[in-house]
């Protein structure tokens, strides 16, 4: 439950029943885990032994780095609470802690995960892997240039992220197609492993440029008014009251040009409940390279025709879901792979 003491936007929503829900899944989630363990536990076998610059060791690296991801989403949610608890003081943990961790430990994720797909099991060779990941390498070189130059707003973390969602996705893609090439049909799991590794790719993608590159603006604004925002301009048509099951709201219109046409029609509310609660209800204008979000704040004049507003362009934000989309259904062809179907008997020496 969102208490106060945490307020990154991963906090736990105001409805208690909601925490109830986030516990049963957890206990779902780890339960079920720790029962397939142990379950299959007897069937499972000593591995051969494997050197520094093999698969074994860049998929060992890559699981250690996603469980320290996990850790620190953990300790950051609970430290806040584990001191409050204890009476040691309040502390609060938000975006900067998550941002700044997140893309620290991203580095080294991203870095490894093409070595990995190339690398072969038990043992290789640091020049052959050089030699197979020399295009993906110039590629991530070229595109951090270009993105320093043409948006030279992003940043250290927009030009890495670019650059090595790039180094990700061509690594991967040039697998897949030497496979096609070579008249190897890519089995469930590797396709599933291209997917998910693209997924990552289009997170990186999203979750850096979101960042670097989005605008806000807070203004006032009356009737007739009009913004320029990222080469959108935003025309405020006025407000009208409306009426909801619970509650009564100023509606505000707002047309979206885009070249001289219209883009969007958005309609964001100032909400006012029968519990006295006010709430704002933003208006989205979805798309797959960007998110239009305008936000109706207060009132500024008594006539109520001056209103604060804020506005928002926040590019390639879906790019964030459609890579975690990519990694669910790639996991799940992964898990579908017939090598993972086998009985548990036929596995045991």
């Amino acid at each position: 439950m969102r208490s106060g003491v945490l307020t990154s936007v991963h906090a736990f929503a105001a409805d208690p029943t909601r925490g109830v829900f986030i516990l049963a899944y957890l206990f779902v989630v780890v339960g079920g885990s720790l029962l397939l363990f142990a379950i299959r536990a007897p069937s499972m076998v000593q591995g051969s032994d494997f050197k520094g610059n093999s698969r074994e060791t860049m998929l060992l690296i890559n699981n250690l780095m996603l469980t320290v991801i996990a850790a620190m989403v953990l300790i950051g949610t609970l430290y806040p609470l584990l001191l409050d608890a204890l009476e040691l003081g309040k502390i609060s943990v938000g975006p900067p802690y998550f941002g700044l961790m997140f893309a620290l430990l991203l580095v080294p994720i991203a870095f490894f995960l093409p070595p990995a797909v190339y690398s072969r099991w038990q043992a290789d060779s640091v020049k052959r892997l050089a030699r197979e990941l020399a295009v993906p390498a110039v590629l991530a070189v070229i595109t951090g240039i270009a993105t320093a130059i043409w948006l030279p707003t992003a940043g250290a973390w927009g030009i890495a992220g670019s650059a090595a969602a790039v180094w990700i996705i061509a690594a991967d893609l040039k697998y897949f197609f030497i496979r096609l090439r070579d008249h190897k049909k890519p089995g469930r799991s590797e396709i599933g492993m291209v997917l998910a590794h693209l997924g990552v790719g289009l997170f990186l993608i999203g979750a850096s440029l979101t960042n670097a590159v989005s605008m806000e603006k807070h203004l006032r604004m009356e009737a007739g008014d009009r913004f320029e925002l990222a080469g959108y301009e935003f025309v405020f048509e006025g407000t009208r009251g409306v009426n909801g099951p619970n509650y009564v709201a100023d509606r505000a219109e707002f047309i979206v040009y885009k070249d001289g046409e219209i883009e969007a029609r958005m309609y964001p509310e100032k909400r006012r409940y029968q519990s006295g609660q006010v709430m704002t209800e933003a208006a989205l204008d979805p798309g797959l390279t960007r998110d239009l979000y305008v936000s109706l704040g207060e009132p500024l004049d008594n006539r109520g025709q001056a209103w604060a507003v804020r506005l928002y362009h926040k590019p390639f934000i879906r790019f964030i879901w459609l890579g975690g989309l990519f990694m669910m259904f790639g996991g799940f062809l992964a898990a579908t792979d017939k090598r993972y179907r086998r009985k548990a008997k036929e596995a045991t020496p």
